[in-house]
């Protein structure tokens, strides 16, 4: 198999595996391991980029994947936020069918809507830290608030680590997600697509 063929089975498959599983809000691993995968076993780099998925006038901080400039991303169709769940793309073309495209926004390419929102939403979290008897709707809805803030976050300081190189993801991985990067390897080689480590 040439090596875009190579990036498009698996791709599909881990697409397949996201949907069939029912593996809600997975971009903070998925990328790594789809990366990681093929350049240990095929000896293929890819691109993981770090920005903002749009749809239906909602915000999602997201991660994806790209090879030769064309978009690959297999954890979109099945989010956290179900509002913001797309269509699962690889290779620039539609895998999984779900509720319409999305806009991609590359973390350094904001859309001022998105950062109007944030602001915000960052003074609605104020206003309502002042309430010193706050309702179990606003102590709710700071919760969720707050949980979409850290986890943007997060995935920003994962950028900010620089994990895009081979040897940091295969730690990251190691460290947080083993389980999942080894029952993903599992998967992947029970259906003959991994080739010896090299």
């Amino acid at each position: 198999m040439i090596s875009i063929d190579i990036v498009r089975s698996v791709s599909q498959l881990l697409a397949d595996k996201v949907e069939q599983e029912d593996i809600k809000g997975a971009c903070n691993r998925i990328p790594f391991i789809l990366k990681y995968y093929l350049s240990r076993y095929h000896k293929i780099d890819i691109d993981i980029h770090y920005g903002m998925i749009e749809h239906n006038n909602m915000y999602a901080f997201h991660m994806w994947n790209s090879y030769e400039g064309k978009e690959i991303d297999v954890t979109v169709h099945n989010q956290l936020v179900e509002r913001v769940n797309s269509n699962s793309i690889v290779l620039d073309e539609i895998y999984i069918q779900k509720d319409g495209e999305i806009l991609y926004h590359l973390e350094n390419e904001l859309p001022q809507s998105y950062l109007d929102k944030i602001t915000e939403a960052a003074d609605e979290e104020q206003r309502v830290m002042h309430i010193l008897s706050k309702s179990e709707t606003e102590k709710q809805y700071l919760l969720e608030l707050s949980e979409l803030l850290n986890g943007d976050g997060v995935l920003i300081a994962m950028k900010r680590r620089g994990l895009t190189d081979v040897r940091k993801i295969k730690n990251y991985l190691k460290n947080n997600f083993k389980t999942d990067m080894n029952e993903t390897f599992k998967y992947l080689k029970n259906i003959g697509l991994d080739q010896s480590e090299r």
